[in-house]
């Protein structure tokens, strides 16, 4: 999978489906990918432990909403 259709994906998943939303992800996860290059290969594997730790409430309130 491509940057490009990450951010889409991403974009899609949100609801925002302009360019403008999807060069805004493209660019947060170009700026993510800069930050790993510096950082130890634990520091990457916490920060994508989070993201995922914040992935799963996302869904858990999501699935409350529906309720």
């Amino acid at each position: 999978m491509t940057i490009t259709q990450l951010a889409s994906l991403i974009a899609k998943n949100e609801g925002k489906k302009s360019q403008a939303s999807v060069g805004d992800i493209r660019e947060i996860l170009s700026i993510l990918g800069e930050h790993f290059m510096f950082i130890s290969l634990n520091e990457i594997d916490e920060i994508i432990h989070k993201i995922m730790m914040s992935g799963a409430r996302r869904v858990d309130k999501k699935e409350k909403r529906k309720k």
